[in-house]
């Protein structure tokens, strides 16, 4: 049953599914930063074992551009944190909003099958005084 609410829970649910793939995306970029920091890290573990087993080797500058991508991945994963925290709270108003449009639909469509419903018992009503007053004229 149609209802004036359709258009806008179609609407309120695709507004929850755009924040729901987002905060998806958001998710799988801070995984990815976060296997990028650990490989990073295996990475300046193992250089650093080859640098003093050689001696020789020095491993100063290399060290010092992977804390500066150090560095570049925490700031990047803050970000993506916030842009997280962000969509959270557009997905908590956005899913409450769904909801409460939801609850009007119900509700119309409730109010819908009460008023279908006494129609009917009316019409009903309406056919059964209808013999009564046939059969009062006919036994007359």
């Amino acid at each position: 049953m149609r209802t004036p609410f359709d258009t806008a829970q179609r609407v309120q649910q695709r507004a929850v599914e755009t924040v729901r793939v987002a905060i998806s995306v958001e998710v799988e970029r801070h995984s990815l930063i976060e296997r990028e920091s650990e490989s990073l890290t295996q990475s300046v573990a193992r250089e650093r074992a080859v640098g003093h087993a050689v001696g020789w080797l020095t491993t100063d500058a290399w060290l010092a551009r992977m804390r500066a991508e150090r560095e570049r991945l925490q700031h990047e994963a803050r970000s993506v944190e916030t842009r997280l925290a962000t969509l959270r709270a557009q997905a908590a108003e956005a899913y409450g909003s769904m909801r409460v449009i939801d609850g009007a639909v119900d509700r119309h469509r409730d109010e819908m099958a009460r008023a279908q419903e006494a129609s009917e018992q009316g019409r009903l009503d309406d056919i059964a005084a209808a013999r009564l007053a046939r059969s009062r004229v006919a036994g007359r």
